[in-house]
């Protein structure tokens, strides 16, 4: 660590709260633009937060909500719609306790949304609660479409973290958090919770990262990557 040494004059830059705290300062400081505070750690080097286990990782389930048409590629870990409004979930279900992270990133194509989250079962689309890309969030038990968030395009990475223990989900644009999205989200589920992977128009994309390859941002802290 950097530490307040002779004639030091501005020591900042090292609150994993606060943009504008700072040891030494010759006077007041101010943020702007997207700057923000985070708990990034570049030069941690734990294998289960950087990589995850070397294990049987998440895949995208080609045989989830069966009426839709999508192209899976590179292991079930690339989808692309064929169709309109084209849903798929992950082969792994939540478990009912942890942290758990996956990074989904926006691939060009297509037009229209991406809806990125959580949905009940494998079978249909049903009770989603689901980031949107134009800035806004959905669910369908109760709620609709609200404002959440600042809106993403092809390129951008979307970190979804999901707490169990504490029943909240929080999405993340390419490592910046945009808040809690949803609160007591098992409540409102009867059967088991699958991550959840939307496009609008046929040719959208996305790919899918739960832990096959380094996250392009680190999870937050405690929280793990969806595996067996």
């Amino acid at each position: 660590p950097l530490t307040n040494v002779t004639n030091t004059k501005l020591l900042c830059c090292q609150s994993p709260t606060s943009t504008t705290a700072a040891a030494v300062t010759p006077g007041s400081i101010t943020s702007a633009g997207d700057a923000a505070a985070t708990t990034f750690n570049p030069f941690n080097t734990d294998i289960n937060t950087v990589r995850g286990q070397e294990t049987g990782h998440m895949t995208i389930n080609p045989l989830s909500i069966p009426t839709e048409s999508v192209t899976l590629a590179n292991g079930n870990f690339e989808m692309t719609g064929a169709g309109t409004n084209v849903g798929r979930t992950g082969t792994i279900a939540i478990p009912s306790s942890g942290k758990w992270f996956w990074e989904i990133t926006c691939n060009s194509g297509g037009s229209g949304v991406w809806l990125l989250g959580l949905n009940e079962g494998s079978s249909s689309q049903s009770k989603r609660l689901v980031y949107v890309s134009d800035a806004r969030k959905y669910t369908d038990t109760g709620g609709g479409f609200s404002s959440y968030g600042g809106s993403f395009s092809a390129g951008d990475v979307i970190g979804v973290a999901v707490d169990m223990d504490a029943d909240t989900l929080v999405f993340y644009k390419n490592g910046f958090s945009q808040g809690t999205a949803f609160t007591n989200i098992s409540s409102g589920y009867t059967g088991d919770i699958f991550p959840y992977f939307q496009t609008e128009t046929s040719g959208r994309g996305l790919f899918l990262n739960s832990g096959q390859k380094p996250f392009k941002f680190a999870p937050p802290d405690g929280f793990q990557p969806l595996n067996t």
